[in-house]
Formats: C-alpha cells, sequence, structure tokens
C-alpha cells in the first residue's frame, strides 16, 4: 500500500498543474467525480488511467536519501479491478469514463494489469441464460479474441456490447446468447476493439 502523504502529494500536484484548489474543481478538469477522488486517498493509491495521462505531474520524490524520481505504483493493479462502466447487454456499455467510482476484488488467476469489470444492468438481458442482470465480468484487454470467446466489443460508432464472437474472412458476428436477439454482422473495419472476458460472476 502507498504512503498516504504520497498520495496527497500526487493530488496536490495535479491540482496545481490545473490552477484548482478543491478536490471537487480537481475531478472536474479530470473528468471524474469527487467520490472518485476520495476513494484515492482512502485507498492510498491512483488509477492507471492518471499516470498514464499525467505521468510528469504525478511522480513523487523518494526519500532524500534516493535522489531518484519514481511513479507511484497503485495497489488497485494488485487487489482490486475498477468498474468501468455499467452494461446493459442488449444495447451496450458505456466504459469512457476514467473516474472509477467501483471497485471490486481481483479474482484469483486474473494477472492482467490492466483488466478492468463491467456491470450488467438490470434490464441487460441479450446474454441470458447465462449472463443475468447484476453480474459483474472482468475483460482483458491483453488476450487475443478468438472464434466463440465471450467478449466485451467497442465498434466504430462508439456502440459497445457483450456478445459471443466468430471471425469471418471479411466480417465479424456478434451472436447473443438470448434467442430473441438477432445476431449482428459487421464489417472487420468497424470493429474498434474486442477484450475477451475471463470472469464472471452475480452481484447478488
Amino acid at each position: 500500500m502507498q504512503d498516504k502523504k504520497q498520495i496527497l502529494l500526487a493530488i496536490e500536484n495535479l491540482k496545481a498543474h490545473f490552477g484548482v484548489d478543491t478536490d471537487g474543481d480537481l475531478a472536474s478538469k479530470l473528468g471524474t467525480s469527487h467520490t472518485a477522488i476520495a476513494q484515492w486517498k482512502w485507498k492510498k493509491s491512483i488509477p492507471q488511467w492518471v499516470f498514464r495521462r499525467y505521468n510528469d505531474v504525478v511522480q513523487v520524490p523518494m526519500e532524500a536519501k534516493n535522489p531518484k524520481r519514481e511513479y507511484l505504483l497503485p495497489e488497485t493493479t494488485l487487489s482490486l479491478i475498477p468498474v468501468v462502466g455499467i452494461t446493459d447487454a442488449g444495447k451496450g456499455i458505456d466504459s469512457d469514463d476514467p473516474g472509477y467510482d467501483d471497485w471490486m476484488t481481483r479474482p484469483n488467476g486474473v494477472k492482467d494489469t490492466q483488466a478492468y469489470a463491467v456491470a450488467i444492468w438490470d434490464n441487460g438481458d441479450s446474454m441470458l441464460p447465462m449472463l443475468k442482470p447484476g453480474y459483474k465480468v472482468i475483460a482483458s484487454p491483453n488476450l487475443e479474441c478468438r472464434n466463440g470467446d465471450l467478449v466485451v466489443a467497442k465498434l466504430k460508432n462508439q456502440d459497445s456490447t457483450i456478445k459471443e464472437i466468430y471471425f469471418e474472412t471479411d466480417h465479424v458476428i456478434l451472436k447473443s446468447w438470448n434467442t430473441d436477439y438477432k445476431d449482428l454482422k459487421i464489417h472487420k473495419k468497424d470493429l474498434e476493439f474486442c477484450h475477451p472476458i475471463v470472469w464472471f460472476r452475480t452481484n447478488h
């Protein structure tokens, strides 16, 4: 767990960078929430997206006896996984918010430090009977998608969804498990990314 003083210093450095004084104003600049920043302080860790975007700002000096500077390594990469969006599996997901207001414990065996979780809304039913409303799924961005994988897929039109994926020569087929939904066939160039789902569980 990182030292709380280092976390607070990194947050103050971000405030100075944006010219703001309060956590609420900083949250607005970062596109996240006041609650998320409060969690950074409480959990003594800062999400990876902050380091990727503002690595020069959130660097903090080591002890005086060590003149080197290094990044704080967020504990979330070891023990917690961010829930990046709420999913309605029939309509797609919204995973654009960088401010993680929800977290879940990293299950045993999930090694990808960039893994993220997505929760299924109460009315998400396209992947019934296996994926029920209230379930959380974990996707692994660093794994290759293969035929028959259950994936989080994002299309170039910004729609995102959870589906079973199949690859053809020029097209991709995204299949629902609920037979009330038709398969979606798109051109390969219209698929922005797919991330295999490696784990899921009920949230109840």
